[in-house]
């Protein structure tokens, strides 16, 4: 007897509609409640999905999401607390991503993220650099950044701030000035009574936005410069780097010291650039991301030809370890104190419709050595403990107080092998 043969299409198309008519089917089996909490959590997906540039698998994995929806629905109905609901969501997303093994990706709710997005533009104060002043307990001041309120109001460096309105300097409390300015408004006015040279001044000062200082430098000797990049965050960090530069250069600077102790990293483009101000033409790194492809930052011909120092710490990380790798690979600068931290990977910073966020790990990179340092981290040539104090004297004799920066003097001048 003849057979009627059906064509693929026809099977696709009787296909489709069975596992519609299931689907419906399953779906019409639930309560209007259930439904309520599925169409919830649909929406709540959607925006995380939608916003990362992901599939949302909600189709393919709807038995998953009946199943969250339906565990969700039972806290509702059955618990016997009350709860609060926002943090179980908040719960459910932090799992979602920690799940995944990596401390570098995470989520964070709209507070979270907006916490760790503050400061990156800049913050509210008046634009010096500080320490403690030991005698008094007040704000001695180290440096004042240009265009900032305390250059405008007249601060200069070498003063030392004491009291701030009511507020006191105290020996036994040699934050609480630093509090006042930190708990200040843009544009609010304050009075400072600052002690120079032994006479007592009153400045007013306005509070302004001022820009996070990534890099700043400090002359050891007439020939000598030491640079401190505290951070590749911001964007700023290279033009920053470039201002001391030139002005290094200007003063007559003929030997370069880079610290990089307890920099954790920052922007990939900002350390690339600085780096092709220091290395020769060549790699300075390549990485590969989840999808398989590759890219390399390179440097050209034009540098800077001068012996340089790093100093580099279990504190100095990501960014900061690639600068440091990449100085020691080309042999460009000698490489002093503790093994790095090892992070050789790297992330991108998403933010959600709902002022929410997430860091995700995306990509693996590697130094002009082609040696990743994930894990491991950067060995100097020269390993050295610290010994010494971040205070008063250190700013004005670093060479006593800081042995990892005195053995990079001495290697940088031929005292020291």
């Amino acid at each position: 007897m003849f057979k009627k043969r059906v064509s693929p299409f026809t099977c696709i198309i009787i296909a489709a509609a069975v596992c519609a008519l299931t689907f419906v089917g399953v779906f019409a089996r639930m309560t209007v409640k259930k439904d309520e909490e599925l169409n919830k959590l649909r929406s709540q997906i959607s925006v995380f999905a939608s916003s990362a540039g992901l599939i949302n698998a909600i189709g393919e994995d709807a038995g998953n999401y009946e199943k969250l929806a339906g565990l969700v629905n039972a806290a509702k109905e059955h618990f016997l607390w009350d709860y609060n609901e926002e943090e179980v969501w908040d719960a459910i997303y932090k799992a979602s991503l920690s799940s995944l093994g990596d401390q570098y990706t995470y989520y964070m709710n709209a507070e979270e993220y907006k916490k760790r997005n503050q400061g990156v533009g800049g913050n509210v104060g008046i634009g010096i650099r500080r320490t403690a002043d030991p005698v008094t307990g007040g704000i001695y001041v180290v440096d004042v950044m240009e265009d900032s309120p305390a250059g405008k109001a007249g601060l200069l460096e070498g003063d030392v701030i004491i009291a701030i309105g009511e507020v006191k300097a105290d020996v036994n409390d040699p934050e609480a000035l630093i509090k006042r300015i930190q708990n200040g408004a843009d544009g609010e006015t304050l009075n400072f009574t600052v002690m120079r040279g032994g006479i007592k001044i009153d400045l007013e000062l306005t509070l302004g936005t001022v820009p996070n200082d990534c890099v700043y430098s400090l002359a050891i000797d007439e020939k000598t410069r030491l640079i401190v990049i505290s951070s590749f965050f911001g964007g700023t960090a290279y033009s920053e780097f470039c201002s001391e530069l030139d002005k290094a250069i200007a003063d007559g600077c003929e030997k370069l010291i880079f610290d990089l102790r307890d920099d954790g990293g920052g922007m990939l483009d900002q350390v690339t650039k600085i780096l092709d101000k220091l290395l020769p033409e060549g790699d300075l790194v390549r990485y590969y991301d989840y999808d398989g492809s590759e890219r390399v930052y390179r440097s050209d011909a034009d540098h800077i030809d001068m012996p340089m120092a790093v100093l580099c710490n279990g504190g100095t990380a990501s960014a900061a370890e690639l600068f440091t790798c990449a100085m020691k690979d080309y042999g460009a600068a000698v490489i002093v104190g503790e093994t790095t931290f090892g992070k050789g990977i790297m992330q991108n910073l998403k933010s959600l419709p709902d002022g929410s966020g997430f860091s995700i790990t995306t990509s693996y990179y590697f130094p002009p050595s082609g040696e990743n340092y994930h894990g491991t981290g950067v060995v100097p040539d020269h390993i050295l403990e610290f010994e010494g104090e971040h205070d008063l004297s250190y700013y004005l004799d670093p060479l006593s107080r800081d042995n990892q920066l005195k053995l990079a003097y001495d290697l940088l001048n031929g005292a020291a092998e």
